[in-house]
């Protein structure tokens, strides 16, 4: 990632909004913002345009800017399930290259290999699929915006 790792870190957590496909919500809401709030037990949920809360997990490990764990509380049918039996951890680690570049992995755990992914920005929620590289691939747009 072409960004210093505090720069990366951001963009990943405080502005997880700007860079989270609109298509992919729990809610089905035309008009949501994605929230990740700092912290561990920060919540991660959707803030309705109406003020609706429609929740997707919650913040495991914060360890700016180096490391950020989320746990998944979200089933194939992208429906919120908080019990701990399908609770599943979405990690994220920023690694500095150098002053100006960060190496940015993303890692799964829990979950089942026809696991909860999409295809494309416009499809529905399918199995099987691994979306990283494009949701990566959004992220990495945002961090280039911001040196804009």
């Amino acid at each position: 990632m072409p960004a210093p790792i505090d720069r990366a870190f951001t963009i990943f957590t405080e502005n997880f909004n700007t860079w989270w496909p609109r298509t992919y919500t729990v809610s089905g809401a035309a008009e949501v913002a994605v929230i990740m709030e700092a912290g561990v037990n920060g919540r991660w949920y959707e803030l309705g345009s109406d003020g609706s809360e429609t929740p997707w997990g919650s913040v495991r490990t914060w360890d700016p800017p180096h490391r950020v764990v989320l746990a998944w509380h979200l089933d194939a049918e992208w429906k919120y399930r908080p019990d701990l039996v399908q609770d599943k951890e979405i990690e994220v680690r920023f690694s500095p290259i150098d002053a100006e570049t960060t190496q940015v992995d993303l890692y799964h755990r829990g979950f089942p290999l026809d696991g909860v992914w999409l295809t494309r920005d416009d499809a529905p929620p399918a199995r099987g699929h691994d979306v990283k590289p494009m949701i990566l691939g959004r992220y990495a747009e945002a961090v280039a915006r911001s040196q804009a």
